[in-house]
């Protein structure tokens, strides 16, 4: 859907179709993270109860890298949508550039730096053993992801 109709849309059109169109694209983002917790649950299980909670002990660390994500998106979104709306196409692929650079730069510092922290921020968090050990090892292949 081009930019004019999804204006109208927006404008004139349908609420309830304005609101699936629009929120579409964040449920199929959501229902492919899901899936992919759950693949990445099902073959660490395989591995034993240990590795399980090794992954469930970082969650709430990952969690947080995802949420810092999203907030990232939704206000670069917000500043994109803004200058569209102002008929500011140069400023709004402007800020599109400059989120791209940002999340580039970002992941890479916040990638490798959690690489290199994670025994302490789970040491911190009060992990021992082999919850430890799987801890580390699947905390820093997120950061590694990242």
């Amino acid at each position: 859907m081009d930019y004019l109709k999804k204006r109208q849309l927006l404008l004139e059109g349908n609420l309830t179709t304005a609101i699936i169109t629009l929120s579409l694209p964040l449920m199929i983002n959501n229902f492919i993270q899901t899936i992919y917790n759950i693949t990445d649950t099902y073959f660490v299980g395989k591995m034993g109860t240990t590795a399980i909670a090794s992954i469930q002990f970082v969650w709430p660390l990952t969690f947080l890298m995802l949420s810092f994500a999203t907030g990232i998106g939704v206000a670069a979104t917000a500043l994109i949508s803004q200058n569209i709306g102002a008929h500011k196409s140069e400023k709004a692929i402007s800020f599109a550039g400059q989120t791209l650079l940002f999340n580039a730069a970002f992941s890479l510092i916040f990638g490798l730096a959690g690489y290199a922290i994670t025994p302490w921020l789970l040491t911190i968090l009060g992990a021992k053993g082999a919850l430890f050990s799987g801890a580390v090892e699947f905390l820093r292949v997120m950061f590694l992801g990242m």
